[in-house]
């Protein structure tokens, strides 16, 4: 590895930590993270698995903080809970 590829993996590690540390600050009422994508566009990542929220899933429903997966197993868990 060289000097350059070092930095690069240092600056991605800084704004992973800096998206983690945004995403553990959340609460379900809490706005959506927005990001840069890859190709520097603003980009809303799901609270739970941190992938980019589909834009079909945010035309359906402009403020979800979850894509459909993770809110379908977050409902589930809630339900369980409930049940308890």
């Amino acid at each position: 590895m060289d000097a350059a590829d070092i930095a690069e993996e240092r600056i991605e590690h800084e704004l992973e930590l800096n998206r983690r540390a945004a995403l553990d600050m959340m609460k379900p009422d809490m706005p959506q993270v927005v990001v840069a994508g890859e190709d520097g566009a603003p980009t809303i990542i799901c609270y739970d698995c941190e992938e980019p929220i589909p834009m079909g899933r945010l035309d359906a429903y402009p403020t979800a903080i979850r894509c459909i997966d993770c809110q379908i197993e977050h409902e589930r868990y809630l339900a369980a809970e409930a049940r308890r």
